[in-house]
């Protein structure tokens, strides 16, 4: 069975993050928009390539995929799980955390910083399309429909 009506709907899911698309919104706003975003979509494509492939080689290495040894690909699925457990634990734990007041003698904060680094840097944008393209579980467990369905690794 081919992976594509399971993956794709995973796919298009882990393709619609809005703080991704509000930094393109930001870096095209900028004084050279060309040259960032190319910068941040070349910083997205190599994440988001590199960590497929990855993925998808330990997948394949480990034995992990549902044809050849269920109980392993169960695993897989049970550590996800309660990773995302623990996630949503520590969230909720956080919630209750009253804000800090703005200090007004303060510098700016470490996101306006990293905000006017990357509209002024081809370099900076380029990590940004990095780390906002970080694999997400959605990613992920599309990577693993595709892993689980025979197809070929390329």
């Amino acid at each position: 069975m081919s992976a594509l009506s399971e993956a794709l709907p995973l796919a298009l899911s882990a393709a619609f993050y809005p703080p991704a698309i509000i930094v393109l919104i930001l870096l095209l706003a900028s004084e050279h928009p060309r040259r960032l975003v190319y910068a941040y979509f070349a910083g997205a494509a190599l994440i988001v390539f590199g960590v497929g492939i990855v993925f998808l080689s330990v997948l394949a290495g480990t034995d992990t995929t549902q044809q050849d040894s269920p109980s392993r690909s169960a695993g897989v699925y049970i550590a996800l799980g309660i990773l995302l457990l623990l996630l949503s634990a520590w969230a909720w734990a956080r919630r209750d955390r009253p804000p800090a007041e703005p200090d007004p003698n303060a510098e700016a904060g470490r996101v306006a910083q990293w905000s006017a680094k990357a509209t002024a840097s081809a370099k900076w944008a380029f990590v940004l399309g990095i780390v906002m393209y970080l694999p997400s579980p959605m990613y992920l467990a599309a990577i693993k429909a595709i892993a689980d369905s025979g197809d070929s690794t390329s």
